[in-house]
């Protein structure tokens, strides 16, 4: 009798050892679960705090009546190696084509707010991945950078093009998002330009932000 009440016992045992082990591990996947989910929701949430806070947009507004802008460096920096030249006299023809380009048509469109000029400075290539810009307002640019990177030349069946590579840096003061919606006024996140000569003239046919 007693080998027998002990083979029950033994047996209740391990009933009871058996649903605590369940219990444990229900409990356990579930605090998981609640982790990976308060994980994934707080990327999101740090995700939504890498938007940033925009000054209102005025379409009429000219940047040259703003004074405070005007008192920033708003000449270009050009940057070869360990050269870095600040262009005070705007003779960006002492540079190269691809400096004229950057300077006189892309950056100056930027500035201008004119998107008709800045959908100019981009190849076929480009578009067909990208959609022209709409519009947007004059944009405070200022302590920008032209950057040389580097330059290659290539073969497209019979003809031969030109590729350069150059890093872009500048802030904008008091930034509206009207054409940078992916960096903080005051505050420098550079874009690699791709630029060629494929089609004749000097174009961009890829931006990288990295």
């Amino acid at each position: 009798m007693e080998d027998k009440y002990s083979a029950k016992q033994r047996l209740k045992r391990k009933i009871i050892i058996f649903f605590v082990f369940i219990s444990m591990f229900l409990l356990v996947s579930y605090g998981a679960m609640g982790i990976f989910s308060y994980l994934s929701s707080r990327g999101q949430d740090e995700n939504y705090q890498t938007t940033y806070l925009f000054y209102p947009s005025d379409y009429e507004a000219d940047i040259f009546e703003d004074q405070e802008y005007l008192g920033l460096n708003r000449y270009i920096t050009v940057v070869n190696g360990p050269v870095s030249t600040a262009v005070v006299d705007n003779d960006y023809a002492a540079y190269g084509d691809v400096v004229v380009f950057l300077a006189e048509k892309y950056i100056a469109s930027i500035i201008a707010g004119d998107a008709e000029a800045y959908n100019l400075c981009f190849s076929e290539e480009y578009y067909t991945e990208n959609q022209p810009m709409d519009r947007f307002t004059m944009q405070q640019l200022y302590n920008i950078s032209l950057i040389f990177q580097d330059e290659e030349l290539k073969e497209n069946g019979e003809a031969e093009y030109n590729t350069y590579a150059y890093r872009v840096e500048y802030m904008i003061h008091r930034n509206n998002g009207t054409f940078r919606r992916d960096m903080d006024s005051d505050s420098i996140r550079a874009q690699y330009l791709i630029i060629s000569d494929r089609e004749g003239e000097l174009k961009i046919d890829r931006i990288v932000t990295p």
